[in-house]
């Protein structure tokens, strides 16, 4: 039993280091995108401001 809680130890870890990744690297991404849909819209915003 020990054996098996051994291997499962081994074995687990990397795919919850993978999760967490994964996880960071979405939200990475979607801060990014909000960050960038905010200054475009900001941006669109100025021009229609300008034009109009």
């Amino acid at each position: 039993m020990y054996d098996k809680y051994i291997k499962y130890l081994s074995i687990q870890p990397p795919f919850i280091v993978y999760f967490i990744y994964y996880f960071l690297y979405n939200l990475f991404i979607l801060w990014t995108f909000y960050i960038h849909l905010k200054s475009f819209c900001y941006f669109f915003r100025e021009i229609t401001a300008t034009l109009f």
